[in-house]
């Protein structure tokens, strides 16, 4: 039976950190402002209704050339305002 030498771990250490890093290299980095069919699909609603979440103050957003934009954390915000915890 042989014994792992400390050689043996950096060079296990060194492959994953490498397999690691490639991973995360594949993964695209994900979209942090959502336009309003993003916004709609993201919180599973029709336009109207996101239209009227914002005229009423109830999300964030910004408006940059005509086109609203709203923050993905807003977004997530507003949904776990909506829990309901029963006890």
């Amino acid at each position: 039976m042989n014994i792992p030498t400390f050689e043996d771990f950096e060079k296990l250490k060194k492959e994953i950190l490498t397999a690691i890093h490639t991973l995360m290299l594949d993964v695209p980095e994900s979209k942090v402002w959502l336009n309003n069919k993003e916004a709609c699909e993201f919180l599973n609603c029709k336009q109207s209704k996101l239209e009227r979440l914002r005229n009423d103050g109830k999300i964030p957003f910004s408006k940059n050339d005509g086109t609203y934009l709203y923050h993905r954390d807003d977004l997530n915000n507003y949904l776990w305002s909506l829990r309901i915890c029963l006890n």
